[in-house]
């Protein structure tokens, strides 16, 4: 497979933790690398925070979730300009910039490397070898038994233009603080994304899967809306994020 998969059986009870991440490089860095990463991609990324699954432990009555909150810029780095270096790199030194950045690249190349020593899923979560930025993917059904999947826009900055699951989106700081992370995550992002309307108890949360080379835990989210995706086609174009 080409994904690890943690499947979720039972009602899960999230606790609020301090992160444990720690980035190969500098604050200052941190700050000059995304400079050039967003020129890259002619994307201007936002510093917010996003959640952390830090750790999962299989309880008797229930799956416990250990959240903590870190930069979305550290999830970039670590998790998306890692898998990409060489390309950037070949865009750095285009701009003649690549030697004022040459040892963080040569520290994220050693732990890009050491992300991908990682054999399962608990040793991605307990070893901390990624910045495990937690996202939810929902896949959305309505009343006829019809899916409906997106395509992502160029405006993205990450992974433009690719046919997806209905919504997709990191859990922030928000969600963290609400009394259900994933369904709070899920409920904000399809309202947001395509303005869909979607009750709690209509969503069913399946399994967390990373893949294995990018190495970001997902939670797997299927749902149902009411009435029928041909009603809603003309009221999804005013979504905020459409």
């Amino acid at each position: 497979m080409s994904v690890y998969e943690y499947k979720i059986d039972k009602n899960i009870e999230y606790v609020k933790s301090e992160s444990t991440i720690r980035l190969p490089i500098t604050d200052s860095a941190k700050e000059r690398m995304m400079e050039a990463f967003s020129s890259y991609k002619g994307v201007d990324y936002f510093n917010n925070k996003v959640v952390r699954l830090e750790k999962i432990e299989n309880r008797d009555d229930k799956i416990q979730l250990s959240l903590s909150l870190i930069d979305f810029f550290d999830f970039l780095i670590i998790n998306i300009i890692s898998a990409q270096l060489e390309d950037f790199i070949q865009y750095l030194k285009e701009k003649d910039i690549y030697y004022t950045l040459y040892d963080e690249i040569e520290r994220l190349k050693q732990y890009r490397k050491d992300m991908l020593q990682v054999t399962d899923f608990t040793s991605l979560i307990v070893e901390g070898r990624s910045s495990n930025a937690f996202a939810s993917s929902i896949l959305i059904t309505d009343e006829k038994g019809n899916y409906l999947l997106t395509q992502r826009s160029l405006k993205t900055g990450i992974s433009e233009m690719m046919h997806s699951v209905t919504a997709t989106g990191a859990i922030e700081e928000e969600d963290y603080h609400s009394m259900d992370a994933i369904r709070n995550c899920v409920i904000r992002e399809l309202k947001e994304e395509l303005n869909l309307c979607v009750d709690k108890k209509d969503l069913k949360i399946v399994s967390i899967v990373a893949g294995k080379r990018k190495l970001q835990p997902i939670d797997i989210v299927n749902g149902r809306v009411k009435g029928s995706f041909s009603e809603l086609l003309e009221s999804i174009k005013d979504a905020v994020d459409f």
